[in-house]
């Protein structure tokens, strides 16, 4: 049986989307939409669709499919809706920076500061290493695009170059 997680390489750009568990249901699956229905995006994994377990088995499982959903994606987005907090979107920005996967770090206004070398807490050198680009703006802004262009214009076009960028 073929492996769901892998396209044909002339499928749309394959993107994987991480955030916070509890923000999947809403801004992850927005963000998927725009990007599928309006620049031929395809969503590796749409781990918010899947239920939270409440057995080793069962988050060994879901994890295993977020990571394949890294491993099959062009690109990576992080959406880091809370700065720095969070866990598996972390895991997930690692796992495909050691695959060589380019990845864009979101971040809204207000935790800005979270893309700022600095010697606090705030951040984290992993930020700042080849093949992370660092975006900050509000979501709206993210998901808007330019007077008379389709929603997500800007973010789809990023996403593009990132995805055509070799950082291995």
């Amino acid at each position: 049986m073929p492996d769901p997680f892998l396209a044909s390489p002339l499928s749309p750009k394959r993107i994987y989307i991480a955030t916070r568990w509890d923000l999947g249901p809403t801004h992850a699956q927005d963000v998927a939409a725009v990007l599928e229905e309006h620049h031929g995006f395809a969503v590796t994994h749409r781990w918010w669709t899947e239920q939270a377990y409440d057995s080793v088995g069962g988050w060994a499982a879901n994890a295993d499919r977020d990571l394949r959903g890294v491993a099959a994606a062009d690109v990576v987005l992080i959406l880091a809706f809370r700065g720095r907090e969070g866990m598996g979107m972390w895991v997930e920005m690692g796992y495909a920076m050691g695959l060589g996967k380019p990845v864009l770090l979101w971040v809204p206004p207000e935790h800005a500061a979270f893309l700022q070398p600095s010697l606090s807490e705030a951040t984290s050198p992993f930020v700042f290493a080849p093949g992370v680009s660092r975006w900050c703006c509000p979501l709206d802004e993210l998901l808007g695009g330019p007077l008379g262009d389709a929603p997500g214009t800007r973010l789809s076009l990023l996403l593009r170059n990132l995805a055509t960028r070799s950082v291995a």
